[in-house]
């Protein structure tokens, strides 16, 4: 996975492992007035039966707040 954040010109990009750790980067990198975006850099067949196995653990994150 690859974390995006962008303040103003600035981008960082994160990677990390597992989407739990994708999840926790964005709490802890991203303010509250910004967004960010989450790019998978590929598929995830190795990790997710399918897209809707791979949005129910983010969504199971987010609500967790990581």
């Amino acid at each position: 996975y690859m974390t995006n954040f962008y303040k103003g010109n600035v981008k960082n990009l994160i990677k990390v492992q597992t989407m739990k750790e994708a999840v926790a980067k964005a709490y802890q990198f991203t303010d509250q007035e910004y967004g960010c975006v989450l790019s998978p850099a590929a598929a995830s067949y190795n990790a997710y039966k399918n897209f809707e196995e791979r949005r129910k653990d983010y969504k199971n994150w987010v609500e967790k707040g990581s």
